[in-house]
């Protein structure tokens, strides 16, 4: 039974630890950076939307 435990507890761990490694691997790829750099992108273009979607918000509540 502790056996079972013990898998039960570590097994997980040893699956997210490879998946970790993997995800590492394509991020480090030409391919992930390309794919981050434009998510990055994408994020600035969406904060600066909120921003003046808010800040036209204030002076048109007023």
């Amino acid at each position: 039974m502790l056996v079972l435990f013990g898998l039960g507890h570590c097994l997980p761990l040893v699956v997210c630890g490879m998946f970790s490694a993997r995800t590492m691997e394509v991020l480090h790829s030409r391919a992930g950076r390309n794919l981050v750099a434009g998510a990055r992108k994408l994020a600035a273009v969406a904060i600066g939307a909120l921003g003046g979607y808010f800040l036209a918000l204030s002076f048109l509540r007023r």
